[in-house]
This record gives C-alpha cells, structure tokens and sequence, in this order.
C-alpha cells in the first residue's frame, strides 16, 4: 500500500490510502488459490459397471413352494403380540397377544418353541417397538427369544446349521432384528 499527501495540505492532515495494489494482489491471490486447490471429493458412490460377457443370463429364482414362516413381534407398554405369518403373500398373519409379565413371556416363549420345533428353519424374529416401550422390558423380551426355560429342551438342529458370532448354541431364536413402530 502507498500512502500519500494530497497536494496543499499541511503537516497534521487527511492521509489517502491507495488500495489499488492491495486489491491487485488480492485478486491475483485468489485466482492461485482457486488453481492449485484440491477439493475433497464428498459424497462419491461406487459404482461396478457389468462387464459384457457371452455368458448367458441367469435364470430368475424359482418361488419357494414352502417358505419359512416368519415371526413379528410388536411391542407395546404392557403388551406383546406375535404375528406369525407362513410367507405367502395376500394371507393375514397369525396373531396371539401375551401381557408383558412372566407368565406372558413364558407362553410367548412356548409358542415360538413350537413355531420352532415344527419348522427348524425359523432362525429369525423380528422385535418392533413404539418409543415409549423401557429398555428393560426389551431386554426381557429378547431374554424369552434367546434363553431357553429350564423346563424345556434344546432344539435338536442339523450338523450343518450356523450360528451367528457370539450367540450360544442353545438359543432358541439366534437372529433377532430390532426395530420401531412409526405411528
């Protein structure tokens, strides 16, 4: 920056200040910068672009004649229903209501036992709950899926059934997806 007196003033004063070098320097700054800039690239997505190949398409699965029944439970303050549906489209579900209380745990756990016992590839238990719903009570719900009561005996499943990682191997339901109802 230049400074200057105007012509014919005096000692003590206006002082101009010349920012027109200041504003060319600026400018030249910012153009560098916008040049040699690395932007981060956010919000990239990987996508795999299919190979053409003369293989022939695959063949769409087969319906399965007989899938597995699925289990749903919704869990509300004080109450818990079981919908146990047989995977067909366009049939309404089985529905069987327990108080949330020991008791209630006790035939829920006895109804999914049997669900269980009858067809071994029911491995997997949908939980929804509505917000208001305790954490303890969830945590007894998911105790009556996962720990067997004494007085009934550990499914005899096949040799080549897996668990998941870091569920015992006398569970009664190993899979359990936990979720909330949007009311």
């Amino acid at each position: 920056m230049a400074g200057r007196r105007k012509k014919g003033h005096k000692a003590g004063e206006a002082f101009e200040i010349n920012v027109t070098p200041m504003v060319d320097m600026f400018s030249v700054l910012i153009s560098f910068l916008l040049v040699t800039a690395v932007f981060s690239a956010t919000g990239q997505a990987r996508v795999d672009v299919p190979f053409l190949s003369s293989k022939a398409p695959e063949e769409p699965k087969k319906e399965d004649k007989d899938p597995p029944k699925s289990l749903t439970l919704v869990v509300e303050e004080n109450l818990v229903e079981l919908q146990i549906s047989d995977g067909k489209p366009g049939v309404e579900p089985e529905k069987f209501e327990y108080q949330l209380v020991e008791a209630g745990l006790d035939e829920l756990q006895g109804r999914i036992y049997d669900v269980r016992k009858e067809d071994l590839r029911v491995d997997l238990v949908t939980v929804m709950s509505d917000d208001e719903v305790e954490y303890e009570k969830l945590v007894l719900i998911i105790d009556a899926l996962r720990v067997l009561r004494p007085h009934r005996d550990p499914i005899e499943l096949p040799d080549d059934y897996k668990f998941p990682r870091g569920v015992s191997e006398e569970a009664l339901i190993p899979k359990i997806v936990m979720g909330s109802v949007i009311l």
